[in-house]
């Protein structure tokens, strides 16, 4: 966009948002996060984030539920945030309320007062016990769910839409599918549901990933240079 309206390729930085590793590692195993959550412990747990807006692609979840559940395999996808009560409907429809559960958006908890964080603990949580992440996106300004999934160690199925492919590499750490189509993100979904070391591995490597580039530590740095030089430059 800027270049667009003719800025100077070398007067672009460009700096990602970031995240709070430590807020994301987890301390404790699935199995503790999930009894807390009253998930299930057994089976394959599935997670989406987001408000439910057209361009997130939400209601393509339910199709590719259905491919999931006709493979004959039983999972527990869990959809979370504002507006996601919408796709209900077609979940209802297609008989898989015991595989789509959809909840509401979790706020940050004020109660906390000086100790709250964002996202909320229970968000947090949420990210720690599940094994896959499934972001059905069709375009994004910048894919943060994608990092907080990232930063919780989840491996990442997602689309390559903008947004979404500037935060995940395909095959590193993640996998990333044509957008608004729900047999490829069924198929990727799928190759992870097949193989729990492939999942482990893209879990670690997006954590990895995480690590190196999206750093909230090192997000703060990258612009605290660029004030310095600026204000330099200014000075001088």
């Amino acid at each position: 966009d800027f270049l667009d309206l003719g800025a100077a390729d070398r007067d672009i930085v460009t700096i990602p948002n970031g995240v709070d590793l430590d807020w994301f590692a987890p301390e404790r195993s699935a199995k503790e996060i999930r009894s807390e959550l009253g998930w299930p412990s057994n089976g394959t747990v599935i997670l989406t984030t987001g408000r439910n807006h057209p361009k997130k692609g939400f209601d393509l979840i339910p199709a590719i539920a259905a491919k999931l559940r006709d493979e004959g395999f039983r999972f527990s996808w869990y959809v979370v945030g504002l507006g996601v009560e919408a796709i209900s409907e077609d979940i209802r429809a297609r008989g898989l309320q015991d595989f789509v559960i959809t909840h509401e958006e979790i706020g940050v908890d004020a109660s906390r007062g000086a100790e709250w964080r964002f996202p909320d603990k229970k968000l947090v949580a949420m990210y720690q016990a599940s094994d896959i992440y499934a972001f059905p996106s069709l375009l994004e300004t910048f894919g943060m769910v994608q990092i907080e999934a990232m930063a919780a160690g989840v491996a990442v199925v997602s689309t390559d839409a903008p947004g979404c492919r500037d935060v995940v590499e395909h095959g590193v750490t993640g996998l990333l599918v044509p957008a608004r189509d729900a047999d490829a993100l069924a198929e990727a979904i799928l190759s992870l549901l097949n193989d729990a070391e492939l999942r482990a591995r893209y879990g670690a490597a997006a954590r990895r990933g995480a690590e190196a580039e999206f750093d909230q530590r090192g997000v703060v740095r990258s612009y605290l240079s660029i004030y310095e030089r600026l204000w330099g430059a200014t000075a001088a």
